[in-house]
């Protein structure tokens, strides 16, 4: 199991030309398919077989506590146990990083 809600911006492209992975930090269920508000608090950097894969870090955006630096970590170590299990895949994850590289690192789609 994820160790948080994870999903995607629908509204913002990743260098793989796809839609943005992101996990939400929180410990409330969220039901398959739900669009929220959240807000930016991080990224981890990631690749798979040498193509960028970031995942973003959301918070909720009514969230009033800060995110430690365990819970990146945490995400981290659970993404490395995954591609352990594939050996034959390249991967490389980490570091995490504040919400600001988020900003540089990500296009919207064209409207």
């Amino acid at each position: 199991a994820y160790p948080y809600p994870y999903g995607f911006l629908p509204d913002h492209m990743g260098a793989d030309g796809e839609c943005v992975d992101c996990y939400l930090l929180t410990g409330d269920p969220v039901p398959s398919g739900t669009l929220l508000d959240p807000r930016v608090v991080g990224i981890i950097e990631q690749w798979e077989a040498g193509a960028e894969d970031h995942k973003v870090l959301l918070v909720p955006a009514d969230a009033r506590e800060e995110v430690d630096d365990a819970i990146p970590e945490a995400i981290m170590a659970f993404t490395r146990s995954l591609f352990e299990a594939f050996p034959d895949m390249l991967a490389t994850v980490g570091p995490a990083r504040g919400a600001t590289q988020y900003l540089s690192s990500f296009a919207a789609p064209p409207r």
